[in-house]
């Protein structure tokens, strides 16, 4: 119970990222000066790292134009990861996923594939489905992931989606048949009738999320 009197623990940090950098010309020409490298790591990570060590839970990261390394570092990459899996690499893995938030790529694909195949495209309807849709929730398992997140993460991995897709699509086709029946009919025969229809409802699918995110392309 807290103390009367006692300041409130500090669960928001705000780290403001939208500078130039130009005081460290030439080096942030190209490159933030967040993440310039200190030792082994950049320099935000740094002060991140203290964050969470202090009992923030929230953190927002303000950045502009040509800042999207910063959102690179801090989010998921599946192809890195998959990389460092199959080689044993688990040490660096476990850094790699040290800091990004509890928003596993295999619940975000699962999550986006889902809504997409049920209709709803708009990253901000699905991070308010999070907390009131039972389906949604279930999927989750708890974590409730942010609407830039999964904005991000569909614009990253858009041919993973959309394979999923694909695959769902494709499943349901099978629901059609007794149990064995698909395979007498012949997945063959889906490979070269269906495979394009449903590649392109996959395709227009994504192009509605990214419509209904306020982005022209991802």
């Amino acid at each position: 119970m807290p103390v009367m009197g006692a300041p409130a623990p500090v669960r928001k940090a705000v780290f403001p990222a939208a500078g130039l950098g130009t005081r460290f010309l030439p080096a942030t020409k190209a490159q933030p000066k967040e993440m310039l490298v200190l030792v082994d790591k950049p320099v935000i990570q740094y002060g991140v790292e203290e964050a969470v060590q202090s009992g923030v839970s929230n953190i927002i990261i303000v950045t502009g134009r040509g800042k999207n390394a910063i959102e690179d570092h801090f989010d998921v990459n599946i192809e890195l990861e998959s990389f460092l899996d199959q080689r044993g690499k688990k040490d660096q893995l476990a850094e790699v996923r040290k800091h990004i938030p509890g928003t596993r790529p295999e619940m975000l694909i699962t999550l986006l594939t889902y809504c997409y195949s049920v209709g709803m495209y708009d990253s901000r309807d699905i991070e308010w489905a999070s907390r009131t849709d039972r389906t949604i929730r279930y999927i989750c398992a708890g974590v409730r992931p942010e609407w830039r997140t999964l904005r991000r993460f569909r614009r990253n991995h858009r041919d993973i989606i959309r394979a999923s897709l694909i695959h769902v699509m494709k499943q349901t086709w099978a629901f059609h048949f007794e149990t064995g029946e698909a395979d007498y009919v012949g997945y063959e025969w889906f490979e070269s009738e269906l495979i394009h229809e449903f590649t392109e409802t996959a395709v227009a699918r994504l192009d509605i999320a990214a419509l209904l995110d306020r982005a022209d392309t991802d």
